[in-house]
């Protein structure tokens, strides 16, 4: 689906993540596992936890494979980081 939450990754994350991913999907990763790590990595980088990640994760064939119970987890990018605690 179309999450809110998601809404800048199409226009920043995708960019920033597309080299990677031409040169290391699916030989060596899946890009579920891609963008967990670089979740990982950017929690780290901003001052957080380190966050093990771990690989295995298979890559859905269309978005209705999604997840619905994730909705509504995520923080709104269409609010800002305003509601974030």
């Amino acid at each position: 689906g179309a999450w809110a939450a998601n809404a800048g990754l199409p226009t920043v994350a995708l960019e920033l993540l597309q080299p990677i991913a031409r040169k290391y999907v699916p030989r060596l990763l899946s890009n579920a596992d891609l963008w967990a790590l670089a979740a990982n990595i950017a929690i780290a980088s901003m001052g957080g936890p380190d966050i093990r990640t771990r690989f295995g994760r298979v890559d859905a064939k269309h978005s209705g494979e999604g997840c619905a119970s994730n909705d509504g987890r995520l923080p709104d990018a269409a609010q800002g980081a305003e509601h974030l605690r």
